[in-house]
């Protein structure tokens, strides 16, 4: 289940309209919604605002029959403290604004929202309340239209899903291979669908990044609004499909620039595709042949280290889909070292029915090696099958399967590696983190911009942040940030650095805070200059965050360069708030 709570400020009540940006002496009102999805109803339930001195909060309409129209459809909700699953509560608020400090005039502000309850879901926090606060000349923030240029566009696959091809569609194409994939329509899945994929053009090039990919997406493509949506399919291929949902991706993962040249990301919502038909995996069990391996009653073997021995193998391969299964072919597929007795198939187990199964037996024998020995939950390991692989017909679709059934079996060994014990000798041993960086950088390329951190200390280093300079105006030091010192920088937030990890930090990367960054997308001419400080953050203490053993390697850089004359130049900096 899920609990979504919203957050709004402005509106308008009767005749009077309130908004989201205010000036000394102003009014306006703020409505918070949660919504209880969770399967259990919510009780004692408590929402507050956190707001400065200056804003005066007035809880509204604590009797319903003061709300006026057009809140006369949330009366059932107003003010609840009890939230019955599937159920909402409304809560408004009124916001006097003081004068306003001429230090905030022209900026945008948070109000943290409060939320408590009994069975509320443990760690939820409430988006906040956002202000936007004229000066007292009239000035103020202002909402700019502009085109968002520079896109980036990544997505995260899970193991099992290997990319294949992707492509530019027009939003027809887009419908019809909709169709063309609609299993309840009849449709052969990959049979029609990739036919209408093979004729889609042009086609669009990606490359590996970490967990997913990266769209290499055409130059035109890179600014929006253009002439119309972009739509982007793709194929790919999942192994071992489950029976029923599965997630091929995490949600697409776009960047782009704003015209101030902020760069912003947004992530959208997992995609997960429902696989029917028949399913057919399998799994494995072991019986003792050699008197020298151990049989734990439950299907599980332990052999020697040191030995030849020999086991019998059980593969049991069941049908998990909806639909019969019709002519099941498995062949096993053996590591160095495992040898088949008899056959290691391809074994012919016929038809399966929806929730049957069927079984074969061979036997192997095993010649292990040290150097595949490999430690498990439980103590050490063999592998004795690498994968089970197969065919079968799927009477649902109509349509031979063919595929991986099964993953790697392992058994145990009664093994006990070689050690050699050394006396340790420490002197002066200091178990705190110490955190360095290294910088790396393409000069004609501002997006390739990256800072390794590591930590080399004896425990982990957690809460901290990463800063890098563009050209400051001075070498950056601890508890000193980017918006100090540079018109450009980046900020990054690591939750936790255990001993020995290392990150390396993008400019469009996970661990960026996108709100608190801004990086040209290119180098003006003349001659300019890199820094990044590790644990840069965090007064009033003198050390930042992170109490290191080493605080005097924390500053890397500086990274310098001269960018020959150009016509473009970086952009004037607009005023930024720090964290």
């Amino acid at each position: 289940g899920d609990f979504v709570a919203t957050a709004y400020v402005g509106g308008r009540e009767q005749k009077t309209l309130f908004h989201s940006i205010v000036a000394s002496h102003d009014r306006t009102r703020a409505r918070i919604s949660l919504d209880n999805n969770t399967g259990v109803t919510l009780t004692q339930v408590a929402v507050t605002l956190d707001a400065p001195d200056w804003i005066t909060v007035t809880q509204l309409y604590t009797d319903p029959a003061t709300a006026p129209e057009p809140l006369w459809p949330e009366l059932a909700f107003l003010n609840v403290d009890t939230i019955p699953d599937a159920w909402r509560g409304v809560y408004y608020f009124d916001l006097e604004i003081g004068a306003i400090p001429a230090e905030l005039q022209g900026t945008v502000i948070t109000l943290p929202v409060q939320v408590s309850a009994d069975g509320l879901p443990a760690g939820y926090a409430a988006p906040p309340l956002v202000l936007a606060l004229r000066g007292d000349d009239g000035g103020g923030p202002e909402i700019t239209l502009g085109p968002a240029h520079d896109l980036t566009l990544t997505e995260t696959l899970p193991a099992n899903v290997t990319l294949q091809g992707a492509a530019l569609a027009s939003e027809t194409q887009t419908l019809a291979l909709a169709d063309a994939t609609d299993y309840d329509a009849q449709h052969p899945l990959s049979d029609t669908a990739a036919g209408l994929f093979a004729t889609f053009a042009p086609t669009i090039t990606f490359q590996p990044q970490g967990d997913g990919v990266r769209f290499n997406l055409p130059l035109e493509q890179r600014t929006l609004p253009g002439d119309g949506p972009i739509h982007i399919v793709t194929r790919a291929t999942i192994t071992r499909a489950n029976h029923g949902p599965n997630l091929v991706g995490d949600g697409g993962h776009i960047c782009y620039r704003d015209p101030f040249d902020v760069r912003w990301c947004d992530q959208g919502e997992p995609l997960v595709v429902e696989a029917n038909g028949a399913a057919v995996t399998v799994d494995y069990s072991c019986q003792q042949e050699s008197e020298s391996v151990i049989e734990d009653g439950f299907g599980h073997c332990t052999i020697p280290p040191d030995e030849s021995s020999e086991i019998t193998l059980r593969i049991t391969a069941y049908n998990q889909g909806d639909a019969l299964a019709r002519d099941v072919t498995a062949t096993l597929q053996l590591p160095a070292g495992v040898t088949p007795v008899g056959t290691a198939g391809p074994f012919d187990l016929g038809d399966i029915a929806p929730g049957g199964w069927k079984v074969v037996e061979t036997t192997v024998q095993i010649v292990p090696r040290s150097n595949r020995i490999e430690p498990t939950a439980s103590g050490w390991g063999y592998a004795v099958v690498e994968r089970t692989v197969g065919q079968f017909f799927d009477t649902a679709s109509q349509r031979t399967v063919a595929g991986q059934f099964g993953d790697e079996y392992t058994v145990g060994v009664l093994w006990k590696p070689r050690r050699a014990y050394l006396p340790i000798c420490l002197r002066d041993l200091d178990p705190r983190p110490d955190l360095v960086a290294r910088l790396s950088l393409d000069p004609a390329d501002p997006a390739t911009f990256q800072v390794t951190v590591s930590n080399q200390g004896l425990s982990p280093a957690s809460d901290f942040w990463v800063d890098a300079y563009l050209d400051p105006t001075a070498p950056p030091q601890v508890n000193t940030s980017w918006a100090e010192l540079s018109l450009y920088g980046l900020a990054w937030f690591i939750d936790e650095l255990t001993p020995g990890e290392s990150l390396t930090l993008t400019v469009d990367g996970p661990f960026l805070v996108a709100e608190q960054s801004r990086w040209p997308a290119s180098f003006g001419p003349g001659e300019h200059a890199v820094w990044a400080v590790v644990d840069s953050w965090g007064p009033p203490n003198p050390q930042a965050a992170v109490d290191e053993s080493d605080e005097g390697n924390n500053v890397a850089g500086p990274f310098a360069w001269t960018e020959p004359a150009a016509d473009v130049g970086l952009q004037s900096p607009r005023s930024r708030s720090r964290r």
